[in-house]
C-alpha cells in the first residue's frame, strides 16, 4: 500500500535495453513532507487572501503517457534503440518505470481580493465586494496533476492512495464575484 509497483528496464550505455524486471518498487505515493500555507494582509478598507498547498517526495504513474506509448505515439523518454528489434506495441509493458514521475507540487488554491463601502447617510449602510479566484496557479514537477489520480477507497478496497494518472484533469480555475449589502 502506497507504492507503485511494476516492470523496471534498465538501459546499456547505448541505449539498448540491458535487463528487464518484474515487480518492481518504482516509488510510494504518498508524500514524506506536506503542508499549506496563508497569508492574509488588510490596508484600510481592501484586503487580500491567498492560501495554497505542497508536497515533496510522492511519485505519479502517467498511464496517460504510457497507454499513448502503447499505440504507437513516441515518448522522449524511451530512446528508439530501446525498441531496436521489437515494436513499442509488445513491449510497452516493460517501460513502466519510464513514465513514473516525481509528483512535488506547489498549488495556489485561492486569491481574494475585497473592499469595503460604507454609506453613513444612507439607507445602505456598508457594501462589500469580494472577489476569488479558485485554483489560479499550479506548480508540479510531473506532466499529470499528481493530485488528479485514480485511486480511491472504492477502487482500492478501502484504501486510497493515489499514484496513477489515466483520463483525469486538474480542478478547473474558478472566478466567483460576491457582493454583500448591510442596511
Amino acid at each position: 500500500m502506497g507504492f507503485l509497483r511494476g516492470t523496471a528496464t534498465t538501459l546499456n550505455a547505448d541505449n539498448t535495453v540491458d535487463e528487464v524486471l518484474n515487480n518492481q518498487d518504482l516509488g510510494r505515493t504518498t508524500p514524506t513532507l506536506f503542508g499549506n500555507f496563508s497569508l492574509s494582509a488588510r490596508w484600510r478598507k481592501l484586503g487580500l487572501t491567498v492560501m495554497g498547498d505542497y508536497q515533496t517526495g510522492a511519485y505519479v504513474h502517467s498511464f496517460d503517457r504510457q497507454f499513448r506509448f502503447a499505440k504507437g505515439i513516441k515518448d522522449d523518454a524511451i530512446p528508439a534503440a530501446a525498441l531496436e528489434g521489437t515494436t513499442q506495441a509488445k513491449t510497452w509493458l516493460n517501460f513502466t518505470n519510464f513514465f513514473v514521475e516525481k509528483a512535488d507540487f506547489l498549488k495556489i488554491r485561492n486569491i481574494g481580493l475585497d473592499y469595503s463601502f460604507q454609506f453613513p447617510k444612507s439607507i445602505i449602510h456598508d457594501l462589500s465586494l469580494a472577489l476569488n479566484i479558485y485554483n489560479p496557479l499550479s506548480f508540479t514537477s510531473s506532466s499529470v496533476d499528481p493530485e488528479a489520480v485514480l485511486s480511491g477507497a472504492r477502487t482500492q478496497g478501502a484504501v486510497a492512495t493515489g499514484g496513477l494518472s489515466y483520463s483525469s484533469y486538474s480542478l478547473p480555475r474558478q472566478y466567483v464575484l460576491t457582493a454583500k449589502v448591510s442596511f
